[in-house]
């Protein structure tokens, strides 16, 4: 449960960044 916590975490954090990032691209 732990573990899944983290990677949710990761992942909200990767789509941030990714979103940031295609905002910046465009």
């Amino acid at each position: 449960m732990q573990s899944s916590s983290y990677l949710n975490c990761f992942c909200t954090e990767t789509k941030h960044h990714y979103r940031k990032m295609t905002k910046w691209a465009k």
